[in-house]
């Protein structure tokens, strides 16, 4: 009696594989892009999220822990085929190559759009183009891969096998040198820590500014007038309540410095593990203030001279 086939195993196959590729087109994507957006910075987008590091970390992630499957799963497919292990036309596998090779298309038609739009809209420059040209040229090696594929097993294959096999390792030498210059971008995790730190460092001081200026203005429609002598003086008063975690560094324990310079003036010390980004430390206050927030600072002890008027 003759065994029957495992469809089974085939759609599980295939299906992983295009899982982590779609993960893979994507991370690689947004990561090869939101690196060029470093190197060539637009005045136009400051802050623009996709540029920060969590935003980096977050796309390099899913492109190291899907690529390596996607890599394996691809390897192991093709070796099956190769043996007649798998049967190269089976609907499943028809299916999702059919399937890619219209998404993949759509994918550039939809760039060679955009691109246009931005061109008639006269904000075509070097980063656009570039960017452009890393969907386009991830599409295009997605509908190579693809069409090999659905040829490579037939009786009469498109290319020789050993070109294919320069292709996957080009592919694997690319994703690798993504990923280097990932980590060279954002550091390392050690290197995320301090950051956080530092952030929190100034999300501190931030609340410490705006108690103050509570402070000094109108309690019970009467002008305060004065500055707070010191911190605890903001966590002794429940109208103008910061809570003591507020008051020190969330690393060393250790109170930030605070000093009058005169009477509407005061000086804000911390010591900071790292230089910050400008885009990222100079928040508005609410609308009605107007006013920014001046905590860029360089690694080390930074002051900073505030006023409340």
């Amino acid at each position: 009696m003759e065994k029957s086939y495992n469809y089974a195993r085939d759609a599980f196959i295939y299906l992983l594989s295009y899982a982590t590729l779609l993960i893979v087109a994507v991370a690689l994507n947004f990561l090869t892009k939101a690196l060029i957006g470093r190197v060539i910075p637009d005045v136009a987008e400051v802050g623009d999220f996709m540029h920060d590091d969590r935003t980096i970390i977050g796309f390099l992630a899913a492109l190291i822990i899907a690529f390596p499957i996607f890599w394996y799963i691809s390897w192991r497919a093709n070796k099956m085929l190769a043996k007649s292990e798998m049967k190269p036309n089976t609907g499943v596998r028809l299916w999702l190559i059919y399937i890619t090779l219209v998404v993949v298309i759509l994918v550039i038609i939809a760039q060679l759009i955009a691109l246009f739009l931005t061109f008639l809209q006269g904000a075509v420059g070097l980063r656009v183009l570039l960017g452009a040209l890393v969907t386009i040229a991830i599409a295009v090696s997605i509908l190579m891969y693809q069409w090999w594929h659905l040829r490579a097993f037939g009786d009469k294959p498109l290319w020789p096998k050993s070109w294919f096999k320069i292709f996957e390792w080009k592919a694997l030498i690319l994703v690798a040198a993504v990923v280097v210059w990932a980590f060279a971008s954002v550091g390392s995790p050690s290197a995320q820590r301090a950051k956080r730190f530092d952030e929190m460092r100034t999300e501190r001081l931030r609340s410490i500014q705006w108690a103050v200026e509570d402070f000094y203005g109108l309690k019970d429609n009467i002008n305060f007038g004065r500055l707070p002598n010191a911190l605890e003086e903001l966590q002794a008063n429940k109208r103008y309540f910061i809570d003591e975690e507020s008051l020190i560094d969330p690393k060393t324990g250790e109170g930030f410095e605070y000093r009058p310079l005169s009477a509407t003036s005061y000086e804000l010390c911390a010591v900071f593990e790292t230089a910050s980004d400008a885009d990222s430390t100079v928040p508005r206050l609410p609308e009605e203030s107007g006013k920014i927030l001046p905590f860029e600072h360089e690694a080390g002890r930074t002051c900073f001279e505030l006023s409340v008027k």
